[in-house]
């Protein structure tokens, strides 16, 4: 079964960010940014049970992208993905 993968406003505009300050790093790096993030996006629209919970309360799951230092922080909701947060590992979790 493949899952609706809803992106929220918050997880979009981090996303953004993220993407202008690789860019402006070096020219380029915000699209691979991009690419790996819709990859992490595909991959739990397909199999979104695979991945961990982060917390006791069972609620929320992340995947990390592998060659940048975020997770995408994401739940399950009868068959859509709820993505709640692109998250840059280096700094406190809000949830």
């Amino acid at each position: 079964m493949i899952y609706n993968v809803i992106v929220t406003e918050i997880a979009e505009l981090h996303a953004f960010e993220t993407y202008l300050y690789y860019e402006n790093q070096l020219s380029g790096l915000g699209e691979q940014f991009l690419i790996e993030l819709e990859h992490v996006y595909k991959k739990i629209g397909e199999h979104p049970q695979y991945y961990s919970y982060i917390a006791s309360q069972n609620i929320y799951r992340d995947i990390c992208l592998p060659k940048f230092p975020y997770v995408v922080i994401y739940q399950i909701y009868k068959n859509d993905i709820i993505v709640v947060d692109v998250f840059n590992t280096n700094r406190k979790p809000i949830l």
